[in-house]
């Protein structure tokens, strides 16, 4: 069984393309155009660095719309978070005593630091406390 593997793997081993395909791919490569660069390395790096920036800057824009723009960090980011408190009921059943009185504790601590940061513009302070004094209605009852 063996021989007659090594039988025909030699066979096929023993193959070789036709001499005239050989010849004829030989003198089309050896004869095809040759390029060249006009610029050189000069050129090739800086459509690279052009490629480059342009990938970046593309990159930066995508990120700055995804963070919510460039009024992000300052007083007028709270206009952005009304969705953010949004809560279903039925969400709410899943609360146990437990989980109340976590949520309590974390209500009250983000009630404090909105109330100490002073960054914040008045309105924006009072709508943000008004929706977690909402929240605390709705969980905790």
């Amino acid at each position: 069984m063996e021989e007659a593997i090594i039988k025909k793997l030699k066979t096929l081993l023993a193959l070789r393309p036709n001499p005239e395909y050989v010849s004829r791919s030989v003198s089309l490569i050896l004869t095809s155009e040759q390029r060249t660069k006009r610029f050189g390395l000069i050129a090739m790096s800086l459509r690279e660095m052009v490629t480059l920036g342009t990938a970046i800057a593309l990159a930066a824009l995508l990120i700055v719309v995804l963070v919510g723009g460039l009024s992000f960090g300052n007083g007028k980011m709270a206009s952005n978070l009304p969705g953010l408190f949004d809560i279903t009921l039925d969400q709410v059943k899943y609360f146990d005593e437990k989980d109340r009185a976590e949520v309590a504790f974390r209500l009250g601590e983000l009630k404090t630091q909105i109330r100490s940061d002073r960054d914040l513009e008045t309105q924006v302070r009072d709508d943000l406390l008004r929706q977690v004094e909402d929240l605390e209605r709705v969980l905790i009852k």
